[in-house]
């Protein structure tokens, strides 16, 4: 179903939105507040995905963020 992703429990100032957001997406259990969730935590991503790539960062954290955005868009199937 979703793959296992590494999200540190403590994370980096730039990490820190987009992990929260994500965790709360993969966390809300009503059905109508998932995809607000959802969208909330993939423009987090993003946004964080064109940092790295501004900064030529191709860090493991960019491996984190496309493995969430695969497991927000699963997610967002399985409510559709």
């Amino acid at each position: 179903m979703f793959s296992t992703i590494a999200i540190p429990l403590m994370a980096a100032d730039g990490q820190k939105d987009w992990v929260e957001l994500y965790r709360s997406a993969l966390m809300e259990l009503d059905r109508t507040q998932l995809p607000s969730k959802i969208d909330a935590a993939s423009s987090a991503i993003q946004q964080r995905i064109n940092e790295l790539l501004i900064q030529k960062n191709t860090s493991h954290e960019h491996l984190q963020l496309e493995d969430a955005l695969r497991n927000l868009r699963s997610l967002r199937r399985q409510t559709e």
